[in-house]
């Protein structure tokens, strides 16, 4: 409920692949990809073309029922 809560309140990209990432972590894998294409067309309307690559790179995992274990590359972190 809290974790609903903070969604609604603060979207962020940053929020929104820890929130997918979690969920595959926790084998909800459904819900993660659910998460994860929300995201990327988000940053396709917002014109974030640089993050789409590595958005849809964690998208690929979470469709094969595999987590993700490095969200942000090396340098690149928030």
């Amino acid at each position: 409920m809290v974790g609903a809560l903070l969604a609604k309140e603060q979207r962020t990209l940053e929020l929104g692949e820890t929130m997918a990432m979690a969920l595959a972590a926790a084998t909800r894998y459904e819900e993660a990809v659910r998460v994860q294409r929300d995201l990327l067309k988000g940053v396709e309307h917002a014109g974030l073309h640089q993050v789409v690559p590595r958005l849809a790179a964690n998208l690929a995992l979470y469709e094969r029922g595999q987590p993700c274990r490095t969200p942000w590359p090396a340098g690149e972190i928030p």
